[in-house]
């Protein structure tokens, strides 16, 4: 079955995959890939791997807005930062 991989996204982008999908004990869903391109971790189906372009598409939106608050945040801290003797 063809996945299409979310999980590296901001990284390597979305990845096209073959593979099969199983259920765990907890009925989550799990894809295994069976290709020689990684060391075949347990992806998530919903989450890292999407049966559809399109639900890997808006994972990876979400992934990217994540990304972009933290790096926000991170650059609101480093232009916060004081070094002059009266910030002591």
């Amino acid at each position: 079955m063809k996945v299409f991989i979310s999980k590296w996204a901001l990284t390597r982008g979305i990845i096209e995959a073959d593979g099969k999908i199983t259920t765990g004990r907890s009925g989550t869903r799990y894809f295994m890939q069976t290709g020689p391109r990684f060391s075949k971790p347990l992806l998530i189906v919903g989450k890292d791997a999407h049966e559809t372009r399109e639900g890997a598409t808006e994972e990876a939106k979400f992934l990217l807005e994540r990304k972009l608050a933290s790096l926000r945040r991170q650059i609101a801290k480093i232009e916060a930062l004081d070094f002059s003797e009266e910030g002591k």
